[in-house]
């Protein structure tokens, strides 16, 4: 597993986005997913060419993001996949926001 912000980040940056799912509660899901991202991109560059960033929300919004998903239960059945890959991708997005950055 990667140890360092930079380590870390690029893991995320190297897996695939989630598809868009055919089920409204895992498509709402991953357009959430999707803005979350982003922020955590901006916020990991700027730490990673030394800048500073607020990382103090990250955890909560993160946390936020892992309880929906995994109350979405509503989805079709060819949705599974993108479901685990949004599963997945939460994962990577956690432990980037885990590294400590200090």
């Amino acid at each position: 597993m990667p140890t360092t912000l930079d380590d870390t980040f690029q893991h995320l940056q190297n897996l695939p986005f989630p598809e868009a799912g055919e089920g409204d509660d895992l498509s709402d899901w991953i357009g959430e997913l999707s803005e979350f991202d982003g922020h955590v991109a901006g916020i990991a560059s700027t730490i990673i060419s030394n800048g500073s960033a607020d990382t103090s929300k990250l955890l909560g919004e993160a946390k936020k993001l892992r309880l929906q998903i995994e109350n979405v239960s509503d989805y079709p059945e060819e949705d599974r996949e993108i479901y685990k890959s949004c599963k997945k991708y939460l994962c990577a997005i956690e432990d980037v926001i885990q590294i400590p950055t200090t």
